[in-house]
């Protein structure tokens, strides 16, 4: 009877450490897929406040652009796209007239600052694009043979090459 009884205690103890084993993997097992399930949200989340932030930073492009500081870059943008298919012409007018340059080279700046966003993936490039393709194409075919006049007089082979790249992008 003795036995029998530590048998019967032995078997109890042994279906105890089963039962709490299969509960605690049950419980592991519920932790595990929370986590999962909290780290997938996260990462979507994450995901969601990267996008905003891209498209945020590409917006805040097209707010400089339009702003009322701008004017003058934006009237010489358009005399320049008015003028791309002179390119000899346009080599003539920034000769000769001192301010030209200059504004020329600010709107390639500013341009060369977005096409480094762009670039790098510091901004939404479809928000960007939508606002400044037209206006990258058109003013590289417009200066391109100026930049690389400045290119060489400056001796800075690599000026305003973030936009290139960006016009070999987007045309």
């Amino acid at each position: 009877m003795r036995s029998t009884l530590v048998f019967f205690a032995a078997a109890c103890a042994a279906a105890g450490t089963i039962g709490l084993s299969l509960y605690t993997a049950r419980i592991l097992q519920f932790t595990v897929n929370n986590q999962t399930a909290a780290t997938r949200d996260m990462a979507a989340k994450e995901a969601r406040l990267e996008k905003q932030w891209l498209e945020d930073a590409a917006a805040r492009f097209g707010e400089r652009w339009t702003d009322a500081s701008m004017f003058y870059l934006r009237k010489e943008c358009r005399e320049l796209i008015e003028s791309r298919t002179d390119p000899d012409g346009l080599l003539k007018t920034l000769q000769n007239d001192k301010n030209k340059p200059v504004n020329v080279g600010n709107i390639l700046n500013f341009l060369e600052e977005l096409s480094l966003s762009v670039n790098k993936g510091r901004c939404s490039e479809e928000i960007a694009k939508s606002l400044f393709c037209g206006i990258v194409i058109n003013i590289w075919h417009a200066t391109e043979p100026w930049v690389r006049q400045q290119r060489t007089n400056r001796g800075r082979p690599q000026l305003w090459a973030e936009l290139e790249i960006l016009y070999g992008r987007w045309r």
